[in-house]
Order: structure tokens, then sequence, then C-alpha cells
């Protein structure tokens, strides 16, 4: 079991950063999720309604595949500078085993890999010093 799994999610991506004593092992998910398209207008092909339901199918495949990633947990840090951290958070509720776990969320920047490696060796010192 990793004691922390440390995530830094948006809609575009999650890193994830595997905490085994001071070893620290990232690997990133990507959503496949193209940026929001303006509309002019009435679309042909159902508009922005279809591509909306079409977000939505593939922000619920890249939570899931996530949320995969997550089985050895032992507890988790979420950061993300947007709503896709809360709303990973709210998947993570309905998955008794990860639901259980030890978990802080907070709203940061974007982070290099080095940068969220670093966050989660800080947040297994603390989690180990409780």
């Amino acid at each position: 079991m990793t004691p922390l799994v440390a995530v830094w999610i948006d809609h575009e991506k999650a890193v994830l950063a595997f905490v085994r004593g001071e070893q620290v092992e990232t690997k990133t998910v990507r959503s496949g999720i193209e940026p929001h398209p303006h509309w002019a207008g009435s679309q042909e092909g159902g508009g922005e309604k279809k591509y909306e339901e079409r977000r939505g199918q593939r922000l619920d495949h890249f939570y899931d595949g996530v949320l995969d990633e997550l089985n050895d947990a032992g507890a988790l840090y979420v950061c993300g500078p947007g709503e896709a951290k809360v709303e990973l958070r709210r998947r993570l509720a309905r998955v008794k085993r990860l639901a259980q776990l030890p978990f802080s969320i907070e709203t940061c920047d974007r982070l290099t890999d080095a940068q969220i490696a670093a966050k989660a060796r800080e947040q297994a010192r603390a989690l180990a010093g409780r």
C-alpha cells in the first residue's frame, strides 16, 4: 500500500504522485477533452448541447481512470486550480474504500511534476507526524 497519493488535477490532466518513503513516482492521466469551442448561432449536429453531453461522458471516463490508479492509496491529497478537484472528491465519496481514507484538498496553481512531487513529500511527512 502506498501511504500517500497526491493528485494535481484539472479538466485536461491529472498528475498522480505516489509517495513511498522518500521516493516519489509520478504518473500522468490525460482526459482527452478539447478546449470549449465558441458557438455562433445554431449549429448542425446538436451544437453546444451535444458537446456538453460528450464532455460530461469524457470527464466521467477520465475521473474513473484516475480512481482506478488510487487502489493502493493509504491517504489522499488532491489539489488543482479549478473545479476538477471538487468533482473528483464527489466521485471518491461513492467508492467505499476510497471514501474512508484520510483526505485533504487544496486550491493551487499549475505545478510542474517536480513541484507536485515536493508537495506530495511534504503532505506525507505531515501525515506521518499526526
